[in-house]
């Protein structure tokens, strides 16, 4: 899907000389029939709306109180009371097998990944590959609640066999492929907090319709996608301390990648393998230490680099061009180039920023190029390669591990050999974040109403990313049901778990009202596996019971982000129980429109609750296509003494 880490980005982003800043052009091809298309996209803002005006329902929609009790799926197709009737049919608690083992989980405030920009990353790597990676983070840094540490404090800088250090351009090449520089999810730009960036958490190929499988999740996180001790069944796993800054801190995160790449050379070293001279100065040289990286390094019995990623195995087209030198488009095919090629190509061609800035500087590179190996250089006797046959090896198996030494260059120094180029003097201070997008104030109120109760996505949660405490939590509640919270063992032996699958699809985005959404896409009105409610209410001893005439009469606001929402949205207001004959009602909100860019209240009309009274809103209406992002902000009640029907011409019960 585009997600997946934009991996396939095909031209400069955003050059501003170009289509627009932040803008993408996205080209695919059919598999079956080798139809070609392309599209400019815009990465981040809003797509276009086709009903920006007629935002409302008509006033009094009449429906009956309650919510989906009865959904009319199942897997059998009828009602869910019918469902579980059959005989044999349970309905149960967790379901071990689709419990994430990853340890440190999604959707936790507590855990925000802040989106760092390029010069950031760029002057953490500059650091890190140093041991200069000493910024301080104090106690309870961004809210995590961690305690204080410093980066290579917790993951001190590795030592390389033979002495030397990681070339910065190495490792800003691995951080460009791995996750497009990516700590936080592709949801969040520069300067947004939300989830960490995954690989497969959830073991079910990064799906969003498919059960999540535990046995198979990777794991990995952030910028360096970090999976070693993440994961439960890993034989030890990481402290909170360590874990959480993998988590939720890119600086930590990288200082935690350096040691994988290291552990990687250090055992082709104690092979004996050596690419050149040995040197760790030379960026050439880390050829084959970048191939161990991402498909191993065998140190016992058959030993040495598999055949997955030898650059004259026939998956590669045998007359390629070094990756990304004479095309930005090389990176819509990445599949055409052997991991340590591709690397060596962000490390020689920087990936640009989304708006079209290259995202750190280049190496010293004495021909201008970085002169990688010959694509038979590791194909010969030793490993049953014949590089001139149409499968130089065609056992693919141990048979084909490359074990020995290679030099492609020669007496080699740096008169002509690539090495690192700094652009941070080491020591420096973290360089200031550059933000795509200006946040609103943390905590505020709806036009001149102070004494207005703000129920927020966060419940009694304080002080994200400096916002301070928040005001009036005991005066209200925010809840969030993913599915219909209905897991049940069919006859056949067979689940029904909405709630393993309504989650994947949720995500949460430093947006809003203090700097913090919960949002997922729009789906049709029967897809229960998608659904996700949000639940707005105020204190229930606030209310009056149902026999109090009037009720309590509120004026409504919704908070709508800046960014991030897109949706047409059913809000659906429910009065409580009352002897008075007030129904529900509902208004539905063009979240993108009604936000126009800008972090907004947009005042609804007031309405009378009385015990039992709250205000919901979901993802399944107007035939979504999961693509259009639903949020669920704030949600301001402002006590009231008259009706005012507002923008949805709200049908209020009170007198």
């Amino acid at each position: 899907m585009f997600s997946e880490q934009m991996k396939g980005i095909t031209t400069n982003i955003g050059s501003p000389s170009e289509e627009g800043v932040g803008s993408l052009t996205m080209k695919a091809t059919a598999v079956k029939t080798g139809v070609k298309a392309s599209t400019l996209v815009d990465a981040d803002r809003e797509r276009p709306q086709t009903d920006s005006s007629l935002s409302l329902d008509p006033a009094a929609f009449d429906a009956a109180e309650g919510d989906d009790d009865d959904p009319l799926t199942c897997g059998e197709g009828g009602p869910e009371s019918k469902c579980l009737s059959g005989s044999g049919a349970q309905v149960i608690g967790k379901i071990a097998d689709m419990e994430s083992p990853c340890i440190v989980k999604r959707n936790d405030p507590k855990r925000q990944a802040l989106q760092a920009s390029a010069n950031q990353v760029e002057w953490a790597v500059d650091q890190a590959v140093h041991g200069k990676l000493t910024v301080s983070r104090e106690a309870d840094w961004h809210d995590t609640g961690l305690a204080a540490y410093t980066p290579q404090g917790l993951f001190p800088k590795p030592s390389l066999t033979g002495g030397g250090e990681i070339p910065a351009q190495v490792m800003l090449g691995i951080l460009a492929q791995e996750s497009n520089f990516k700590q936080a999810s592709w949801h969040s730009v520069n300067g947004d907090s939300g989830n960490v960036t995954k690989s497969d958490w959830y073991g079910n190929l990064n799906g969003i319709h498919d059960y999540p499988r535990r046995g198979f999740a990777d794991c990995g996180y952030g910028i360096a996608q970090v999976t070693t001790g993440m994961s439960e069944l890993h034989g030890e796993q990481l402290d909170t301390l360590h874990a959480g800054a993998v988590t939720t801190d890119y600086a930590a995160n990288i200082a935690a990648g350096l040691s994988i790449l290291a552990e990687k050379w250090n055992q082709l070293k104690a092979l004996g393998m050596n690419a050149n001279n040995g040197s760790a100065d030379y960026i050439e040289n880390w050829y084959m230490a970048l191939w161990g990286y991402n498909s191993g390094v065998y140190t016992s019995g058959s030993v040495g680099l598999g055949y997955f990623n030898n650059p004259i195995k026939p998956n590669y087209p045998a007359g390629r061009e070094p990756f990304l030198r004479n095309s930005y488009d090389d990176a819509s095919h990445p599949g055409d180039w052997t991991y340590q090629e591709k690397i060596l190509g962000w490390a020689e061609v920087p990936q640009m920023t989304w708006d079209g800035v290259a995202s750190y500087v280049k190496p010293t590179m004495p021909f201008n190029v970085i002169t990688a190996a010959p694509l038979d250089a590791f194909c010969d006797s030793s490993n049953a390669c014949d590089p001139d046959a149409a499968d130089p090896c065609p056992s693919w198996d141990s048979a084909c591990y490359w074990s020995s030494s290679v030099s492609w260059i020669g007496s080699q120094s740096s008169a002509n050999s690539s090495t690192e180029a700094l652009r941070y003097t080491l020591g420096s201070a973290e360089p200031a974040l550059e933000s795509k997008y200006g946040h609103g104030p943390c905590i505020d109120h709806p036009s001149v109403y102070p004494n207005a109760i703000i129920v927020d996505d966060l419940g009694e949660h304080e002080d994200t990313y400096g916002c301070g405490d928040f005001e009036g939590a005991d005066d209200g509640k925010f809840t969030l049901q993913t599915g219909d919270n209905i897991t049940m063992e069919r006859d056949d032996y067979t689940y029904r778990a909405t709630p393993y699958i309504a989650p994947i699809d949720l995500h949460q985005l430093g947006a809003g009202y203090d700097h913090h959404v919960y949002f997922t896409h729009s789906y049709p009105d029967t897809d229960y596996f998608h659904k996700v409610t949000g639940r707005w209410q105020v204190n229930q001893s606030d209310l009056p019971s149902g026999d109090v005439v009037g009720g309590q009469r509120y004026k409504v606001y919704v908070h709508l982000p800046s960014h991030g929402a897109e949706a047409i949205v059913r809000y659906r207001f429910i009065p409580g129980d009352n002897a008075f004959g007030t129904k529900a009602d509902y208004c539905r909100v063009n979240q993108a429109t009604r936000s126009n860019g800008q972090e907004t209240w947009f005042e609804m009309g007031t309405f009378s609750f009385w015990k039992g009274g709250y205000i919901e809103a979901d993802n399944l209406h107007d035939a979504g296509t999961g693509d259009d992002n639903v949020v669920f902000d704030a949600i301001a009640f402002v006590p009231f003494t008259s009706a005012d029907p507002g923008a949805c011409a709200l049908n209020d019960g009170g007198v």
